[in-house]
Order: C-alpha cells, then sequence, then structure tokens
C-alpha cells in the first residue's frame, strides 16, 4: 500500500496537508476548549446564589436556635426563621441548577464548536488521500507488468486537460501512443500521480 507519492514535490506536497491537518485539529480544539472556559465563567453568578443561600440558612438556623427559647413568640419566630431557611435552601438549589446548566452549556458548546470544523476538514481530506493512496496503489502493482502500459496511456488521455496537448513533450506522447508506444503517455500519467516510471 502507497501511502506517500514517490516523488519529492508530491510527496512533500502530502507530509505539509498531513500536518496541516494535525494543526487545524489542534487549533480547532483550543478554541473549543477557550470558548468552553469563557462560557464556565458564567457560573460564577450560580456559586454566587450557592453562597448566598447558605449563609442565609445558615444565620436563619442559629437565629432560629435562639428565638426558640423566647417565652410566648418562640413557637411562632421558629416558623418564620423555617421559611427563611427554605429560602435559602431555594437559592441554594437554584445556584445549582444555574451551575450545572452552565457547566453542560458550556462544554456542549465547545465541543460542536471544535468538532464541526474538524469532521468537516476531516471528510475532505480522508476522502482525497484515501482516494489516493488506493490509487496509487493499484498504479504501483499494475506498472509492473509492460503490457499494462496501454492503461496508463488510456488514463493519461482522459485525465488530462486538453490545455495540455498543446506541449510538445505531450504531442510526441500522443503521436508515441498512436504509433504503438505507450511509455511516454504511461511516464506522465504515473508522475501525475507521484509515482516513478518503473
Amino acid at each position: 500500500m502507497k501511502l506517500y507519492a514517490e516523488l519529492p514535490t508530491q510527496r512533500s506536497r502530502q507530509a505539509f496537508f498531513d500536518l496541516f491537518m494535525v494543526a487545524w485539529c489542534w487549533a480547532w480544539i483550543r478554541v473549543g476548549m477557550y470558548l468552553n472556559d469563557l462560557v464556565e465563567k458564567l457560573s460564577a453568578a450560580g456559586r454566587l446564589l450557592i453562597d448566598a443561600g447558605e449563609d442565609l440558612e445558615d444565620t436563619a438556623s442559629s437565629v432560629q436556635g435562639a428565638v426558640v427559647r423566647v417565652p410566648v413568640l418562640g413557637s411562632f419566630l421558629k416558623e418564620r426563621f423555617d421559611g427563611l431557611v427554605g429560602v435559602g435552601q431555594s437559592l441554594q438549589d437554584s445556584g445549582n441548577s444555574q451551575v450545572n446548566t452552565v457547566d453542560t452549556l458550556s462544554m456542549w458548546l465547545g465541543v460542536i464548536v471544535a468538532l464541526l470544523p474538524i469532521l468537516l476538514a476531516l471528510a475532505i481530506w480522508l476522502s482525497r488521500r484515501a482516494g489516493w493512496i488506493r490509487d496509487a496503489s493499484a498504479a504501483a502493482r499494475l506498472r509492473q507488468d509492460p503490457d499494462n502500459l496501454y492503461l496508463f496511456a488510456l488514463r493519461a488521455i482522459s485525465n488530462r486537460p486538453l490545455t495540455e496537448f498543446r506541449s510538445k513533450e505531450a504531442r510526441q506522447a500522443i503521436l508515441a501512443f498512436h504509433a504503438g508506444d505507450y511509455a511516454p503517455l504511461a511516464r506522465l500519467e504515473l508522475k501525475e500521480m507521484g509515482l516513478r516510471y518503473r
């Protein structure tokens, strides 16, 4: 299986794009992590609610212990401070809910922002790389047999843009093809694929 071209120019280009893909993925992962950290800062308001609720609950509980000893009004006052303890607990629940929501939002936002461009680039890059690997591996096997030069010559004729056939080298290759010499066109096709001629 051919993973890289045999000719240095194409091999360097393939290696560059492979490294570019690694850098692209790393950069978008960093963007996702940055966005996660940025949105995570919104949970500070929820933590303030939790702290306020804890303070209110602690204060109301300590006052509640003292007012229960007040003659005649102790039980009445205790009920009122029970309500304040409940308010403190409600504040804590609201803060916890907000923190959990922000944590979930920041995580998924970071993942989605990082994942979408990575998956899009990988889909394009992998389809091209896999196609080249498949074609180059098959061509490397086929070029060993001289009888297969005809296939490469036909592929060169069908794959090359017509403007390429204006060059002197291409015209000579076409003339050689008509004369039964398939090597010049096969060489052009293999070179275009990044492979050496046998």
